[in-house]
């Protein structure tokens, strides 16, 4: 962290001090809060969903960048959303009474909190190790690179491996950046950009979800954490509850238009692929 927290990150791109950022849904929901839409829990279940919807929708999420003064190079993965605690808990109703960290920064996480009754304790990221150690926190929803990167996984015990959230990245700049480039060498741009997201970040973000799913299998196998699963009826209450925040959210974030959008683009494609 560098640059600061994303908040740190995206005041510095509006102020020209950085040109080009790569954020996660803290900076989305500064620059692009419709892409939020994205991220609402509960809504995907797997990558292939993720990659049929966001196909569809990306012409419709650069044009929302572009009419507020953004650029959106590319659309990325921050990782599949699960859960993970220092004390073993064994129903999603005991896991939210835990003291559970809460990226301050993160208004669907906020909101998600909130229906959910969670015992939350909000912190900007670079505070979440030290808070781990000292107890402030012990209980976090993250995705499992996140977790080893940020070196996390060192103070947690058990892992829940329910998909609460899809995170979403993006790589934005300002388009006082993108109006430097001369009318008749845009299309040409384009095209490379397209052509660059095709043949390095594409393999990319598959290779980042092959390494969050060997990092779940590393981590059991390897005794950091041990899996457990919560009874299958409070999971669903969850899920039940959290669903509410997709309409609650309608009108701030996103439009309900966007909603329904991905909610019929996820309907198309289940219906296609009934297996999943």
């Amino acid at each position: 962290g560098v640059m600061g927290d994303e908040p740190d990150m995206v005041r510095k791109l509006k102020f020209g001090q950085l040109q080009m950022v790569g954020v996660t849904v803290s900076g989305i929901a500064q620059l692009l809060p419709e892409m939020l839409v994205l991220n609402l829990p509960f809504l995907f279940n797997n990558y292939d969903e993720v990659d049929y919807v966001v196909g569809k929708m990306k012409p419709t999420f650069e044009k929302i960048a572009e009419d507020r003064g953004l650029y959106l190079f590319a659309m990325l993965d921050s990782g599949m959303i699960t859960a993970y605690s220092k004390n073993l808990v064994k129903t999603a109703d005991e896991y939210i009474k835990q003291r559970v960290w809460i990226w301050n920064a993160d208004p669907i996480a906020v909101k998600l909190a909130e229906v959910l009754g969670v015992n939350s304790v909000m912190l900007p990221v670079p505070e979440v190790l030290t808070s781990l150690q000292t107890g402030l926190i012990d209980t976090m929803f993250s995705s499992s690179t996140a977790l080893v990167a940020l070196q996390w996984q060192t103070q947690m015990k058990y892992w829940y491996p329910i998909t609460v959230r899809y995170d979403p990245a993006a790589m934005v700049a300002t388009k006082k950046i993108w109006d430097k480039v001369s009318p008749e060498n845009r299309p040409k741009f384009e095209k490379l950009n397209e052509e660059l997201v095709q043949e390095f970040l594409r393999p990319f973000i598959l290779d980042l979800r092959k390494t969050e799913k060997q990092i779940d299998e590393d981590l059991v196998r390897e005794g950091h954490v041990k899996r457990v699963e919560f009874d299958p009826k409070s999971v669903e209450a969850m899920r039940k509850k959290a669903m509410a925040t997709w309409q609650d959210l309608a009108g701030q974030l996103y439009p309900q238009e966007l909603l329904d959008q991905v909610l019929g683009l996820l309907k198309e494609y289940r219906a296609a692929h009934p297996a999943q």
